[in-house]
C-alpha cells in the first residue's frame, strides 16, 4: 500500500490486465490496474491523483455513505429477523442452514425461473451452476449460465432480471444495444432493478458474513 497527498493506493499489473483500470475499495484506497508492459506507473497515478483530488474524494465520499447506508440496513434486518434468514418468502432457522443447503435452494429456485423465462425468450440453456466468485453475480457462457451464490437472499423479481440478463447473452455476447433491447423486451424495469442488483450482493453478503454463511471465497 502507498500514500499520496493523503489517498492510499496499490498498483496491480499482470498478464490478464489488457486496460489500464481504476478501482475503488470499498475501504478507501484505489486500486490502479495496468497491463504489463506499461511504464511510468507511479508517475502516471500521482498525476491523476493531483489532477482528481475532489473527484477522488466525492467518489470515496459516496461509498463511504453507502456503506454506511448499508450497515444500517443489516442491522435493521438482524434486529428483526433475529437468527433467521428470509429466503423467496420463507422464513428458515439459521441453525437448519448450510452453505450447501442455501445453495441448493438458489438452484432450484433458479432452475423454475430459468425454465419459465426461457422458454417465453425461445432460448434454449445446456446447463446451471451457481458460482462462489467476487467478480460477477451472473454470467453466461455459451449457452451455460452461472449464478452467483450471494444472490440467495434477493428478491425474486432480482433474480427473474438477472437471469433474464443472463439468457439474452446467449443471443447477444456483448452489451450492444441490441442486448439491452432484448432485456427490455423481457424485463422492462430492467435499469431500475441492475441498479438495485448491485446495492444488494454487499448487503447480502454482509448478512450471510454475520451469519458464518458466506463461503471463504466471496469474503
Amino acid at each position: 500500500m502507498q500514500e499520496f497527498l493523503g489517498f492510499k493506493f496499490e498498483i496491480v499489473s499482470n498478464k490478464r490486465i489488457k486496460n489500464y483500470f481504476l478501482k475503488y475499495n470499498v475501504n478507501g484506497h484505489l486500486i490502479f490496474g495496468f497491463p504489463l508492459h506499461a511504464k511510468n506507473k507511479l508517475d502516471f497515478v500521482q498525476t491523476y491523483i493531483n489532477r482528481n483530488s475532489k473527484k477522488i474524494q466525492n467518489i470515496i465520499k459516496k461509498q463511504y455513505d453507502k456503506q454506511q447506508t448499508t450497515q444500517q440496513q443489516v442491522f435493521h434486518y438482524i434486529r428483526n429477523h433475529p437468527n433467521t434468514l428470509v429466503i423467496f418468502n420463507h422464513t428458515y432457522d439459521i441453525n437448519s442452514l448450510s452453505i450447501e443447503y442455501l445453495s441448493t435452494i438458489l438452484y432450484d429456485k433458479c432452475i423454475l425461473l430459468l425454465d419459465e423465462i426461457a422458454g417465453n425468450m425461445g432460448l434454449h440453456y445446456s446447463k446451471l451452476s451457481i458460482s462462489y466468485v467476487k467478480g460477477y453475480l451472473g454470467q453466461c457462457k455459451g449457452d451455460s449460465i452461472k449464478i452467483d451464490y450471494r444472490n440467495i437472499l434477493n428478491t425474486e423479481e432480482l433474480l427473474r432480471y438477472l437471469i433474464t440478463h443472463e439468457l439474452s447473452h446467449i443471443r447477444h455476447r456483448n452489451h450492444s444495444p441490441r442486448f439491452w433491447m432484448e432485456v427490455a423486451t423481457y424485463f422492462p424495469n430492467y435499469k431500475q432493478a441492475r441498479k438495485e442488483l448491485k446495492v444488494a450482493a454487499h448487503y447480502n453478503a454482509t448478512i450471510l458474513k454475520h451469519y458464518g454463511l458466506l463461503p471463504q471465497r466471496l469474503q
